[in-house]
């Protein structure tokens, strides 16, 4: 999926990242939206006009530049494009657990998703973007 010296993130990497943009220690292995009280999810949005108004804390101040996109659902349908931006990571940790995070133009959280929390293999077949790092 990644060119060459790139890979997929690992949830680790997200929560590395999740820190810098204001995540608290103690949220960042928790499932659901966290980091809000810091922004830290606006300060991984990008100010363009792709996102819905209000696009609540937006500052983009780690330049990670987050769109709305959406996603796509396990049936192809395209859901909540300029609502959200959905983004895998590689990280599988036991049955089937696959993490992703999440976006959205009227939080101020990242939201760490979690399949199992939605039925499990569902969420595998959920297309969404993936930001490569660099190894």
């Amino acid at each position: 999926v990644c060119p060459a010296g790139w890979r997929v993130p690992t949830d680790g990497d997200w929560q590395a990242m999740e820190s810098l943009a204001g995540v608290p220690e103690e949220e960042l292995a928790v499932v659901g939206t966290r980091g809000s009280s810091a922004n830290a999810g606006g300060n991984l949005k990008s100010t363009s006009s792709l996102w819905t108004t209000p696009n609540e804390g937006a500052t983009d101040l780690l330049g990670f530049q987050g769109e709305p996109f959406g996603r796509i659902t396990p049936d192809g349908l395209h859901s909540n494009p300029q609502l959200q931006g959905y983004f895998w990571n590689g990280s599988a940790a036991g049955g089937g657990d696959y993490h992703a995070r999440v976006l959205t133009f009227e939080s101020t959280g990242v939201y760490r998703y979690t399949w199992d929390y939605i039925g499990g293999t569902q969420g595998h077949r959920m297309g969404m973007a993936i930001r490569c790092i660099e190894n």
